[in-house]
């Protein structure tokens, strides 16, 4: 070519995917690989409960269920996680507050690319690698981040995250993990509205992946972001992939908090929006599903189920872990 024309030319790479192309090298010259697929609880051995299974059958017999959706996802479905989100009684949506995306890996990727390349996210450290990537490529520098500390049972660095925000002035929004990804913290209402405090004193906005919000154990508690983002522009990024589970399904969503009480807020949800549109939607068969399984009389027992395993599963590995030096 007659110049370069990669961006991937920084020197970035994704580890935790990359470790699988060696892992099959080695699997090749006959080394045995014990796979921790990691984020995917199905390849892990976790088995999807026949009224589910049950469930998806009969939406496959419908015909519309093989076209497409409207671009910010089916009707039906935006119009029940609005109805969850108020039936709360804190913040309050409308369906057109609900865009759905290709999973959150997909709305991640949407959502920092429509920041201006001068404009930047502040995010926690460690942090969840997709965030950290979609962050570097659309502002090709490092990212700005606020410590999770390790010898405070990982409780973000508050003080350390308003300082930054107060003199980085490039910071636009701020992002949070809850239940925090890689290290497993619960935030506490009051670190929440900490952080909700922080950006509206310094008018910004709040990201909150909110991946794990119904997967609590160990006798922490939590609330959504919405229970807590008062006026503050938001977004909760949401998604199946692990509490159904069903990673395979590519379906997550983002809620919108208060677009409508700034008008350069609102702008920056049109550029997510009109990004969107450029791959006209969605899947379609996840979304039609969303209601219907989380409106089945087993479910509220299979997740408390499922919680109650992997809370035994974290005992057992705490117990192996906990003695050995350095982690």
């Amino acid at each position: 070519m007659r110049f370069e024309i990669s961006r991937g030319g920084s020197g970035m790479t994704y580890e935790i995917r990359n470790i699988v192309l060696i892992a099959k090298k080695m699997q090749e010259y006959g080394l045995k690989i014990i796979w921790e697929n990691i984020g995917d609880p199905v390849q892990k051995g976790e088995n999807i409960p026949g009224w589910m299974k049950d469930v998806l059958i009969d939406i496959i017999r419908d015909d519309s269920s093989y076209a497409y959706s409207p671009t910010k996802g089916m009707d039906a479905t935006r119009q029940f996680i609005a109805e969850r989100t108020n039936a709360r009684g804190k913040v309050q949506i409308t369906p057109e507050d609900v865009i759905f995306f290709n999973g959150l890996g997909d709305a991640i990727a949407r959502a920092y690319s429509s920041i201006q390349v001068d404009a930047r996210m502040i995010m926690p450290e460690p942090t969840y690698s997709t965030h950290l990537m979609a962050e570097v490529l659309h502002a090709s520098f490092p990212p700005n981040t606020y410590r999770m500390n390790p010898y405070n049972n990982w409780h973000p660095d508050l003080r350390e995250l308003e300082q930054k925000v107060r003199s980085h002035r490039a910071i636009v929004g701020i992002l949070i993990i809850n239940p925090d990804n890689p290290t497993g913290f619960v935030y506490p209402v009051e670190a929440l509205e900490q952080v909700v405090r922080i950006a509206r004193e310094n008018d910004l906005f709040v990201i909150a992946d909110e991946t794990y919000i119904n997967i609590v154990y160990n006798g922490k508690k939590t609330v959504p972001v919405g229970d807590v983002i008062g006026d503050v522009p938001g977004i909760s990024m949401k998604g199946i992939s692990k509490e159904l589970p069903w990673p395979g399904a590519r379906c997550g969503w983002m809620e919108v908090y208060n677009a409508d009480k700034d008008p350069i807020f609102s702008r920056f949800i049109n550029t997510i929006l009109h990004q969107k549109m450029s791959e006209v939607c969605s899947t379609t068969l996840p979304q039609m599903a969303i209601p219907r399984i989380m409106t089945h009389p087993e479910y509220k027992n299979y997740l408390r189920e499922r919680t109650e395993h992997y809370e035994k599963l974290s005992a057992i590995a705490y117990g192996v872990l906990k003695d050995v030096p350095f982690v």
